[in-house]
């Protein structure tokens, strides 16, 4: 469990999957009422247990003593007192009045769909060879029935979201506005690739073996996709027929240009060898569409119709999510902040009241740990290697142990930056935050750049828009961002995390 200074997401369901309504104990010891949310008490011990498992360490499964405990309410940006609110109105407050809401336009759970919910998401657990118990234990869950209280809650949000938001699909006007206003920053060639990437096994000799047999499955007949997704090593292009979409040009390696450059559609170009600091592989690109834009178009809007229809397409998908997120934020934001949360003055002996000034004092003072640093500071990583679809990969240490693989669960410490280095948001100091490469929720970028990392590395991600959060955005996070993440695996399937332990980052 983190602690986080994005709360609202994209959507409601999102908010629900860090939140610990099932932490309630059944007879709870303090019976004091926190806030009231339409008649509904939201008592004080349950906000307490809440925040008390922002506390735990995953390493010793201990809260962390009052310094720690204070570094790591300043560096999400909270205090006591706003800590316990945000849980109030973004957890309790909020899952309250979304069940109120949906009870008044008759809106229950399918069961159905959250049975199967559950038994796929055990499956999952147990595929991977670890127990459901400890998955929830380590989820913040304090038991199956509250794991199902946050399914049955996303099962109603989304419904009650079509019923409350029918209108958040922009007309079709609007859509092909946005599109010719758009569509300009795209224009250029439609790529697909074949990336062979040179290793100290696959050796340039090696891989450029492999580079001609694609090549002449290709020149006898075979598609370029079916021979992308044989061939490439990149995880986007050999399960996408080697499909880069549009404005791929932005993000491949600058020495390809002239290549692409030359090449006309259809046309298929022979192995290309990319060596240099960044990259270090073969590229077999091919070229399926082309969009020119006038030289004299300047910022005029262009015609609808002279805009291709795949990129139109996903130019529109785009505008409509976006759209729609929004006016879902806006609900949702104004759930969080409605005064229907009537929040009760904060009581003087709560178990996670801490004096701030400890974080004061641990900055100037030390720590004594020299591995502990500021979670704000950015590495300093080696020049990373480029992926295909631009995803950059920096091994600061390497780590010990299996690689991780598709389907392994880790446990991370992470920080995130901009491109221009302004800082977003860390766990650092905090508990570490689980992942499963194919399978958590979390941006494509990590799903991709995770593979390989051992048990103790720290790798630094730079990962571009399409792999990230795309024209939408998130939170702090702006439309069209390139983000970096600064990542140390702690632990791959619990294991390993001795290679780690003590580390702040």
């Amino acid at each position: 469990m983190r602690i986080t200074k994005v709360i609202l997401t994209l959507a409601f369901t999102a908010l629900l999957a860090v939140s610990i309504i099932g932490c309630k104990k059944e007879e709870p010891v303090d019976t004091r009422v926190a806030a009231t949310v339409n008649g509904t008490d939201i008592l004080e011990a349950d906000v307490t247990a809440t925040i008390q498992t922002f506390r735990i360490d995953q390493n010793t499964g201990e809260p962390s003593d009052d310094t720690a405990w204070a570094k790591t309410l300043k560096s999400a940006g909270y205090t006591p007192e706003s800590l316990r609110e945000m849980v109030i109105r973004n957890q309790f407050g909020a899952y309250i009045l979304i069940l109120q809401r949906a009870e008044a336009e008759g809106i229950t759970p399918d069961a159905a769909v959250v049975d199967q919910n559950l038994t796929d998401a055990k499956t999952s657990v147990e595929s991977q060879g670890n127990t459901w118990e400890a998955y929830l234990t380590g989820m913040g869950y304090a038991s199956e029935t509250a794991y199902r209280q946050v399914l049955e809650a996303q099962n109603v949000a989304s419904a009650l979201l079509e019923a409350v938001l029918p209108d958040a699909t922009p007309a079709q006007t609007e859509i092909e506005a946005y599109v010719s206003e758009n569509a300009a920053r795209y224009a250029g060639k439609r790529l697909s690739l074949i990336y062979l990437p040179i290793t100290e096994t696959d050796t340039l000799e090696v891989v450029q073996a492999q580079a001609d047999e694609a090549l002449a499955k290709i020149k006898d007949g075979s598609s370029f996709a079916d021979v992308a997704n044989e061939y490439s090593k990149d995880t986007n292009t050999a399960t996408t027929g080697g499909d880069l979409g549009w404005g791929s040009e932005s993000y491949l390696p600058t020495d390809l240009k002239d290549a692409i450059d030359a090449l006309g559609i259809d046309e298929v170009s022979d192995a290309i060898a990319i060596q240099n600091d960044s990259t270090n592989a073969l590229f077999i690109v091919k070229a399926t569409d082309s969009f020119i834009v006038p030289e004299d178009q300047g910022t005029t809007p262009l015609d609808y119709a002279s805009v291709p229809q795949s990129l139109a397409e996903m130019l529109g998908e785009s505008f409509v999510e976006t759209t729609k997120t929004a006016a879902q934020n806006k609900y949702f934001s104004d759930l969080i902040e409605s005064d229907e949360i009537v929040i009760n003055p904060m009581p003087e002996n709560l178990s996670y009241i801490v004096d701030m000034a400890l974080a004061e004092d641990s900055d100037t003072e030390g720590t004594g740990d020299e591995e502990d640093e500021d979670a704000q500071d950015k590495w300093e990583a080696p020049t990373p290697t480029f992926t295909a679809d631009g995803l950059g990969i920096a091994d600061l240490t390497e780590g010990t142990g299996e690689a991780a693989k598709e389907g392994d669960t880790l446990a991370v410490y992470y920080s995130l930056y901009l491109e221009d280095g302004t800082f977003i948001e860390s766990n650092v100091g905090s508990s570490t935050f689980p992942v499963t490469i194919g399978e958590s929720s979390v941006i494509q970028g990590w799903h991709l750049g995770l593979v390989g990392v051992k048990a103790g590395g720290k790798r630094q991600l730079t990962i571009p828009p399409n792999l990230a959060y795309g024209e939408a955005g998130s939170g702090e996070i702006p439309a069209n961002a390139t983000l970096t993440f600064d990542i140390e695996v702690v632990s791959i399937n619990d294991a390993g995390s001795e290679a780690s332990e003590g580390s702040g980052q």
